[in-house]
């Protein structure tokens, strides 16, 4: 069994927490694939899937789907050269489609009992996975909420804000829809990902409210959340804010006049 002894984000008492979870999913026969979306991360991105595949696999056999979505660094490079060491599904594009577009072409991807989806920027805690996982029996979704963000101020005063207005709008009782670390059940995503369609900038936050309303059972768990290493976010860019806040106001209206309709 993996140690936990070194990692900073973990005291003794949820080491021994761990252990325990670990241990009660020693046997399953459950499969479970692990999506990762990436875009640019030439610096983090051997290392990300990595430390996953090697956190998860000691206990529950994964299967890893890369959607690459047109990276014009080295990333592509980085990824076929892992593909020959380690097992995956690599599906890589010339140009970007956008993370809507990657994302809903690597769950496409996906045959496996359980799917459990990470950011590929090596933000996310492995071993948090744990945590998610051992609500598994008793919900469909199990959402990270990203509680003690550590990204810049301007990301985390927008993203408190547009939560404030989903969660209001919706009456949708996530603090953090959009996260991108997430375990979901096989059922829901034949159920909802052919139908989100509006939120392009915030594919998570449309797929976690039609789940709500479709009312799938949702649970949101407390995880770390690291400071980026290398780089910066490739899909939120400051300079965008003005274009990106006008696209997703205008589809979360389109949104919640869909559903209202259907209800």
């Amino acid at each position: 069994m993996k140690s936990f002894s070194n990692n900073p984000f973990l005291s003794e008492s949820k080491i021994d927490q761990l252990k325990l979870i670990k241990q009660k999913y020693k046997k399953t026969s459950k499969t479970i694939s692990i999506l990762f979306v990436v875009h640019n991360e030439e610096d983090v991105i051997e290392e990300t899937i990595k430390s996953f595949f090697h956190e998860i696999s000691n206990n529950v056999p994964p299967k890893i789907i890369v959607a690459e979505d047109g990276s014009v660094d080295n990333t592509k490079k980085i990824l076929q050269n892992l593909s020959k060491t380690t097992s995956m599904t690599l599906v890589t594009e010339k140009n970007k489609k956008g993370y809507m577009r990657a994302t809903k072409d690597g769950l496409m991807c996906i045959n496996s009992d359980i799917i459990f989806v990470t950011d590929s920027d090596g933000q996310f805690v492995p071993s948090d996975f744990w945590k998610l996982y051992k609500e598994l029996e008793n919900h469909d979704i199990i959402i990270g909420w990203k509680k003690n963000r550590a990204d810049p101020v301007w990301r985390k005063v927008i993203a408190k804000g547009y939560h404030l207005l989903v969660r209001k709008v919706f009456g949708l009782p996530i603090h953090d829809p959009n996260t991108a670390f997430r375990i979901i059940r096989k059922k829901v995503l034949n159920d909802i990902t052919h139908e989100t369609m509006h939120l392009k900038y915030s594919f998570w936050t449309e797929f976690t409210i039609r789940a709500f309303k479709k009312g799938y059972r949702i649970i949101e768990i407390p995880i770390n959340h690291k400071k980026r290493l290398n780089g910066k976010s490739h899909i939120y860019n400051l300079n965008l804010f003005p274009q990106m806040l006008i696209s997703q106001l205008s589809n979360l209206f389109k949104l919640w006049k869909e559903l209202k309709i259907h209800n």
